[in-house]
């Protein structure tokens, strides 16, 4: 996926509160809701087996 402010690479970030797109040149944090459409199934995968009980 490519950043919409750089064009640098975003990778999906999935930490134990939430899931972000960040773009790893400008540092830009993105909403999932932003590149859900852009996303691969392996990482749909890794997101959809996510705990979501956490607080």
């Amino acid at each position: 996926m490519q950043c919409k402010i750089c064009g640098g690479n975003v990778k999906v970030i999935i930490s134990c509160r939430m899931v972000t797109c960040n773009c790893m040149e400008c540092g830009k944090k993105f909403s999932l809701k932003e590149y859900i459409n852009e996303i691969d199934e392996q990482n749909l995968e890794k997101i959809a087996c996510r705990p979501c009980d956490r607080v």
